[in-house]
C-alpha cells in the first residue's frame, strides 16, 4: 500500500484544498464496490493525515451471513476524524481504477476535496444506540426486524442535537428533531441523561411530539448509519421532505452529506458521532 498526498490554496477560515492517492490490496473476500469504497476512504484519511497529522477513527460494521455452505460479507465503513484535520466535501469526483501490480488486483482512488485543521476538539457527549429498552444495558448495535429504537444522550455542555440514520438504500431520514417540530432545532439541556424516541421517558410537554421508531429490513441483513450531530451552536435541520406517511422526514444521501458538510464548516465546535447498526430479518 502507498499513498500520495499535496496540499494547494489556503482558504478563508482556514480551509484548504487537498488531494491524495492510495493503493489498496484488498483480500479476496471484499467485492470490487466494496473494494473501490475503502481504497477512495483511506485516500481521504491518508491526505488528511499527511497534512494535519490528524487521528482518524474508523467505523466500521460487518455481518457474515451463510447461504448454501457458502458466506457473504455485508460490509460498511464511515470515517469520522476526532482530532487536528477532517474532510469536509469533495471537489470533484474520486478517480478510481483497478489494476494488476505483481499478479495482485488492486485498487487505486485519487480524491480531491476541501479539507480544514480541527483547533477545538468538540463537544465530548455521550450517546448510546438502544435496543428494545430505555436503559443503558440495553446498548446494541445488531437489531432484528421489529426491534425498537432508542437512543440515550448526555452532554456537559447545553447546545442542539439532530440525529440521522441511513439506510441500505442510501435514503437518510431525520429521527431527530422530531416530524411536528416546527422550528427545526432542538436545544438540550447539560447535566441530564436524555431518551430520545420514547414517549414514555419524554418531558410531559413534549411527550405529544415525540416519534416512536421500530426498525425493518427488506433484504435477510441490512446495514444502516446512525449520524449523531450536536454543537454548543444554534443551527436548524436539513431541508427535508415527507415520502411516506408513516416515516420520518427524508432527503436524499447527497442532499445530507451536502447539509452536514456546510454546517461542520460553519461551526468548528460541531461533533459528529456515527455508530453503525446491523438488521437482520427475522426467520
Amino acid at each position: 500500500m502507498f499513498s500520495w498526498c499535496l496540499c494547494f490554496n489556503v482558504g478563508a477560515q482556514g480551509i484548504k484544498k487537498i488531494r491524495g492517492e492510495y493503493t489498496y490490496y484488498p483480500p479476496e473476500t471484499v467485492s470490487p464496490v466494496e473494494a473501490f469504497k475503502t481504497a477512495v476512504e483511506r485516500a481521504k484519511l491518508q491526505a488528511l493525515a499527511d497534512e494535519f497529522g490528524t487521528l482518524i477513527t474508523q467505523a466500521d460494521g460487518s455481518v457474515v451471513e451463510n447461504k448454501s455452505g457458502k458466506s457473504y460479507v455485508d460490509f460498511i465503513s464511515v470515517s469520522e476524524t476526532v482530532v487536528r484535520g477532517e474532510w469536509l466535501e469533495d471537489i470533484k469526483e474520486p478517480e478510481t481504477e483497478r489494476k494488476l501490480i505483481n499478479d495482485q488486483l488492486v485498487y487505486i482512488a485519487k480524491v480531491y476535496g476541501k479539507a480544514r485543521k480541527i483547533t477545538t476538539s468538540g463537544v465530548d457527549f455521550r450517546a448510546k444506540v438502544l435496543r428494545n429498552g430505555t436503559s443503558d444495558k440495553n446498548v446494541d448495535v445488531e437489531f432484528y426486524a421489529g426491534d425498537d429504537l432508542y437512543l440515550s444522550f448526555e452532554t456537559p455542555v447545553d447546545g442542539y442535537l439532530a440525529v440521522y440514520l441511513q439506510d441500505a438504500e442510501h435514503n437518510v431520514y431525520c429521527l431527530y428533531p422530531y416530524r411536528e417540530d416546527t422550528d427545526g432545532k432542538e436545544f438540550i439541556k447539560h447535566g441530564e441523561r436524555h431518551v430520545l424516541f420514547s414517549r414514555k421517558e419524554a418531558p410531559i410537554d413534549k411527550k405529544d411530539l415525540v416519534d416512536e421508531y421500530y426498525l425493518t429490513a427488506q433484504k435477510s441483513i441490512e446495514q444502516n448509519i446512525i449520524y449523531i450531530m450536536f454543537s454548543p451552536n444554534e443551527f436548524t435541520k436539513a431541508t427535508d421532505v415527507t415520502a411516506e406517511t408513516n416515516l420520518p422526514r427524508m432527503l436524499s444521501q447527497s442532499e445530507f452529506i451536502k447539509w452536514k458538510n456546510k454546517c461542520r464548516s460553519r461551526d468548528s465546535e460541531m461533533r459528529v458521532d456515527i455508530q453503525n447498526i446491523s438488521i437482520k430479518q427475522n426467520n
